[in-house]
C-alpha cells in the first residue's frame, strides 16, 4: 500500500489531501536545473495541454526526450522520495514547463490512474524555481480529495461546472521555495495562476502508484458504462492525451465499473468537505449525506396525520 512512512504525514496527507516538503537540497536543486538543460539542449517546449498554458513532456511524442529526461530527473527525486514514502511506484516523471505570459489553468480533477478508482495515487510537484501567484504556483482545495463516488473519465466533465466560479473561490495558494515540492492525492481539486513574468517556470513532477498497481485509463461506454483498459504496457503513457493519438488504447479490458456519475450542489460539496468522509467503491459520502436529510417514516406520518387531527378539533 502506498503510504508515508511518517505516521503524522500520513495523517496530515489524508486529511488535506497533500503536504509540502522540501524535496531537493541546493545541490540537489543544481544538478536538477543542470540535466534540464542537458535534456532539453535545442529543444523548444511549445504548450501540448488541453488549455494550451504549459508543456507537458508526458503529452510529447519525442520518447527519446521524455527517456532522458525521466532518467535524469528520477535519479535526483528518487533517494527523497523513497524515504518520505513506502510501497511506492514511480509510474512517470516528466517536465511541466510554462513560458512567461502564460494563462491560467482551470481548476480541474484528474482521472484515475488504476484498476482501484479510489486506491491513494500521489503526484510530486517540485518547483525548480520560487513560485507563488504571480507565477503560476499550484492552488488547490484543501480536502477536496476522495470526496465522491464519482468516475471522472475523458469524456465526463467536471462535476463542478455549475458553480465553478464559486468553487474556485475555496481554492488557497501553495506558495513554493525552489527545491520544495507539494505532494498531493490524484482527486486534489488543484490548478495554477497565470504566469505574469517574463520567465519560465519549470517543474519536475513525479507521479507515484502503489507498487502493484497498473496504470489503467477509463473509457465510457455507450451504455454509460466505464470500462477500465490496460495502459501499462509501452513507454507512451497517456495515450489518450497524446496529440493525434487514438481515442481508446488497445490494451485488454481489465473491469467494467458502474456509471458513478452523481453530482453534488456546492451546498452538498461544502458539507462534505466538512465532514471529511472518503469514498470508495463500497461508500458513498454523498448518498449517506441525501440519506440522512430525508425524514424518517415516523416524521413523515406525524406530517401526513397532525395537519388533520387539527383541522378536527
Amino acid at each position: 500500500m502506498l503510504r508515508f512512512r511518517d505516521a503524522a504525514l500520513q495523517q496530515e496527507f489524508d486529511r488535506h489531501g497533500f503536504v509540502i516538503r522540501r524535496m531537493l537540497d541546493d545541490a540537489q536543486l543544481e544538478r536538477a536545473r543542470a540535466a534540464l538543460g542537458e535534456t532539453s539542449a535545442g529543444r523548444e517546449f511549445a504548450r501540448n495541454d488541453a488549455e494550451k498554458v504549459y508543456f507537458n513532456s508526458m503529452f510529447d511524442r519525442d520518447q527519446q526526450f521524455r527517456g532522458r529526461y525521466r532518467q535524469a530527473m528520477e535519479a535526483i527525486l528518487r533517494p527523497s522520495l523513497d524515504h518520505m514514502l513506502t510501497g511506492m511506484r514511480i509510474f512517470e516523471t516528466s517536465l511541466l514547463y510554462k513560458p512567461g505570459q502564460s494563462g491560467v489553468l482551470n481548476l480541474h480533477q484528474h482521472v484515475p490512474l488504476t484498476a482501484r478508482p479510489f486506491a491513494t495515487t500521489i503526484f510530486c510537484w517540485c518547483a525548480l524555481e520560487d513560485t507563488d501567484e504571480s507565477n503560476v504556483a499550484l492552488k488547490v482545495v484543501p480536502g477536496s480529495h476522495l470526496l465522491l463516488r464519482r468516475l471522472r473519465t475523458l469524456e465526463t466533465g467536471e462535476f463542478f461546472e455549475d458553480y465553478r466560479d464559486e468553487i474556485t473561490r475555496l481554492a488557497v495558494p501553495i506558495r513554493l521555495k525552489a527545491g520544495e515540492a507539494i505532494l498531493f492525492e490524484n482527486s486534489l481539486l488543484h490548478g495554477a495562476y497565470a504566469n505574469g513574468t517574463g520567465a519560465a517556470r519549470p517543474v519536475v513532477c513525479s507521479i507515484m502508484l502503489g507498487e502493484d498497481d497498473v496504470h489503467t485509463v477509463y473509457k465510457q461506454e455507450a451504455n454509460g458504462d466505464v470500462a477500465v483498459i490496460d495502459d501499462d504496457y509501452s513507454e507512451i503513457q497517456c495515450h489518450t492525451m497524446v496529440p493525434g493519438a487514438p481515442d481508446r488504447p488497445p490494451g485488454r479490458v481489465l473491469r467494467t465499473l458502474p456509471a458513478w456519475d452523481v453530482k453534488p450542489s456546492f451546498k452538498e460539496f461544502r458539507q462534505l468537505l466538512k465532514r471529511g468522509r472518503r469514498a470508495s467503491e463500497d461508500r458513498d459520502p454523498l448518498a449517506e449525506l441525501r440519506a440522512e436529510r430525508r425524514p424518517g417514516v415516523l416524521h413523515r406520518v406525524a406530517e401526513a396525520i397532525l395537519p388533520r387531527m387539527s383541522a378536527g378539533a
